[in-house]
């Protein structure tokens, strides 16, 4: 889990009191990574940083780097990308700042909605929030969650798969 500008780790509050065992809350100071592995083998590395404060304006994807372990490098962040507009710009950043930290795959917070920014090399997709939240244009639709096939150590499927109990529309 990263924190992003709605539960700021300094000023924010979690509505879960104790995480599971084995569960990563990434820090606010640095990028770190942890590693997901089954079996003994590596599947991948997930690097991380949280936002200390609501108003985080620091390009955090600059902090990012690939290691050289083997498997999958997936990068957690709530960023803006490209200034999207109707969104503040906490953590602005471009496809290239994502591109450079040479991840197989960005999954960001911030855009509401389920959108891919970049379909490979690498894959960039904001997969939206779990459920929406007020009848707000930005809050109406499916919501859910993104399933990311991987073979061969790749990206090779995307599938937004919705699991919202209440759905906002506008129908007329």
């Amino acid at each position: 889990v990263v924190h992003g500008n709605h539960d700021p780790v300094e000023e924010g509050w979690s509505a879960v009191r104790s995480w599971p065992e084995g569960f990563t809350v990434f820090p606010t100071t640095r990028v770190s990574s942890v590693a997901v592995e089954k079996g003994g083998e590596r599947l991948a590395t997930v690097y991380g940083q949280s936002y200390a404060q609501r108003e985080t304006k620091e390009n955090l994807p600059l902090g990012f780097r690939r290691g050289g372990e083997s498997g999958l490098h997936i990068g957690l962040l709530h960023c803006n990308v490209g200034g999207a507009p109707g969104h503040a710009n906490y953590s602005p950043c471009s496809v290239a700042d994502l591109c450079a930290a040479d991840m197989d795959y960005w999954a960001l917070g911030h855009v509401h909605r389920h959108a891919i920014v970049r379909e490979a090399d690498p894959t960039i997709v904001y997969p939206g929030n779990l459920q929406g939240r007020s009848p707000q244009p930005g809050e109406r639709g499916a919501k859910g969650a993104v399933v990311v096939d991987v073979r061969g150590g790749r990206v090779s499927g995307l599938t937004h798969v919705a699991l919202d109990r209440v759905r906002f529309v506008d129908e007329t």
